[in-house]
């Protein structure tokens, strides 16, 4: 019941924050031609179709197939349209719609690691977002199409500093749903690779982004942390004896 409170809490604030996005990035206006790759990745016809649908119409299939599925040009101008983009891809992904054919890519065009190409007011109200929709994230389990947390994650990995305040927020949590989101990527969600070390599973991830992740998992603190929750969890006996079962493995691995 408290999570499904959470999750109506952090919707509600999803709501406001992009609506103030909308307000914010409606400088970012575009003309009739998009720089994006045509007609090889995107036909002329679906360009007109993007260009001239009202932004907040847009459908994600739309978006994808218009603007997501051409290859990346790294120009100004793209980063121009992929912020006057971004109020929608931001409503879409809200609800976990994504225009393009992984999670993890979504944000990509925006170049989140190169804070010099953003205003300070557009990177506060991006990581208010970020924020809530990684807690809206931690409230469910699992996710839509069983993805991981581990997607979320590496979808603002680019922006090291927003990265680190996700985490923090998963420490910060105590509910079963973070619980689970934990036990899945230390189950399943990271791997031993050459000299002891651990890499995150996931093919998307950077390198620095990869660091983060591991490092705080490592951490005594945060196994701590969730050795406490999974002590709680197994007192209490509340879980089915598969569940159990891996809470106690968990368990092993963090104490």
């Amino acid at each position: 019941m408290l999570s499904l409170l959470l999750l109506d809490l952090y919707q509600m604030t999803l709501t406001n924050i992009i609506e103030d996005a909308y307000r914010l990035f409606s400088s970012y206006t575009i003309t009739s031609s998009l720089s994006i790759c045509k007609p090889h990745c995107v036909s002329f016809e679906k360009e007109k179709e993007l260009v001239n649908t009202p932004l907040r119409k847009v459908p994600v299939e739309l978006l994808e197939q218009a603007y997501f599925e051409s290859a990346r040009n790294f120009t100004e101008q793209e980063l121009w349209e992929m912020k006057h983009f971004l109020p929608r891809v931001m409503e879409l992904v809200s609800n976990f719609e994504f225009p393009c054919h992984s999670w993890e890519i979504v944000f990509d065009r925006l170049d989140l690691d190169k804070t010099v190409l953003w205003t300070s007011e557009e990177i506060t109200l991006f990581t208010q977002f970020a924020d809530s929709f990684f807690e809206k994230c931690l409230c469910s389990y699992p996710l839509p199409g069983d993805e991981k947390l581990t997607t979320i994650l590496i979808m603002f990995g680019n922006a090291e500093d927003i990265l680190r305040k996700l985490l923090c927020k998963w420490q910060q949590a105590e509910h079963d749903e973070s619980l689970l989101h934990f036990k899945d990527i230390m189950l399943y969600g990271i791997k031993s690779s050459k000299g002891g070390s651990y890499k995150v599973t996931n093919s998307f991830v950077t390198e620095k982004a990869n660091d983060i992740i591991v490092t705080w998992l490592a951490s005594d603190e945060i196994r701590q942390v969730f050795a406490k929750q999974i002590e709680k969890k197994i007192m209490a006996n509340s879980a089915d004896s598969e569940a159990l079962e891996q809470l106690s493995l968990l368990y092993e691995m963090v104490h």
